[in-house]
């Protein structure tokens, strides 16, 4: 991991102190204090930041047909889920991605299958 031992140790011997004494001073945590790690064996992980979510897509119309730049349907590409834009604004309310998963995804294959029988 790339942690000296003597920071580990510190860090280690500050989170059993916070647990034994129902207090934690650093981050003032008042929840999920209730297990030490005074015994071994340790198992640890590097964290980095990702990506959870992000704001845009390709936009589409209501029968799920993308738009190309000048707001005109292009024949035969229809999306659904997270990869749809211009339905939130400036802000994803939780669930809303299942939402357009089944609502977009039922909605893009019903206007797909009329693309085809019609070809």
């Amino acid at each position: 991991m790339g942690v000296p031992a003597d920071q580990l140790e510190t860090t280690l011997d500050t989170w059993n102190s916070a647990v034994k004494n129902k207090k934690d001073a650093e981050f003032v945590r008042t929840t999920a204090m209730d297990n030490d790690l005074n015994s071994a064996p340790y198992y640890a992980i590097k964290i980095g930041p990702g990506i959870h979510y992000t704001m845009g897509g390709v936009k589409i119309n209501s029968n799920t047909e993308v738009l190309n730049k000048n707001g005109k349907p292009i024949p035969g590409l229809f999306v659904a889920g997270e990869v749809t834009g211009g339905l939130h604004g400036q802000n994803q309310i939780g669930g809303n991605s299942v939402a357009e998963i089944l609502i977009f995804g039922y909605q893009a294959g019903i206007k797909s299958a009329e693309f085809v029988k019609a070809q």
